[in-house]
């Protein structure tokens, strides 16, 4: 109605947001610091600076904190959701001990909501600037599993992942022996000629 908006803020934000708080039965919190503690967590995703890294390490803390809070709440309303699932997960007599927990509730909740809020940005973003494909996918709705997939291989979501070798593994003529901190960068294995053309 308003005839202009800001996509991140007005859809791409509070959608996947809703949705992940949704799916792991999130109690009332604040839920616009989580937000912002978030948004502040996932710069560690790119190259920064020492303020930038002593605000994630804030950030984390905090967002450890509360994290922890709605895990006791939980562990006390008990409901049809993820995270109660995850509290009650059992392998062979194993169980997630508190700090497992805290982390894979933090990891889904980043993780299941800013990549999304990246996706469709940037899906958007790549639409208006391909009006041919727009105008595709517009006459053809049956596109859109493949769509995404492209939007994600197209602008990644996540343009580097972090890993640490556990054993030798080898890269062209190169082996990086185990133990070894590997930057991945998807931005280009995305846009590799012997794959993409």
């Amino acid at each position: 109605d308003a005839g202009r908006a800001d996509l991140v803020e007005t859809l791409a934000f509070p959608l996947p947001f809703t949705v992940i708080s949704r799916m792991l039965g999130m109690p009332p919190t604040d839920h616009e610091r989580i937000r912002e503690l978030s948004a502040t967590l996932v710069k560690s995703l790119e190259v920064v600076d020492e303020d930038t890294m002593k605000a994630i390490f804030a950030a984390s803390t905090e967002l450890t904190q509360i994290t922890r809070e709605v895990i006791a709440w939980k562990r006390a309303n008990p409901a049809d959701d993820l995270l109660t699932a995850l509290i009650n997960a059992e392998h062979e007599g194993h169980v997630l001990d508190e700090h497992e927990l805290i982390a894979q509730v933090v990891l889904l909740y980043v993780a299941g909501h800013e990549t999304t809020v990246n996706l469709i940005a940037n899906g958007t973003v790549a639409l208006l600037r391909n009006p041919d494909q727009f105008a595709l996918l517009r006459s053809r709705p049956d596109l859109v599993d493949n769509a995404v997939e492209e939007f994600l291989r197209y602008d990644s979501p996540v343009q580097q992942s972090r890993r640490i070798t556990l054993e030798p593994y080898k890269v062209g003529d190169v082996e990086i022996p185990p133990g070894s901190f590997v930057m991945a960068c998807l931005a280009s294995a995305n846009r590799d000629e012997r794959t993409f053309g």
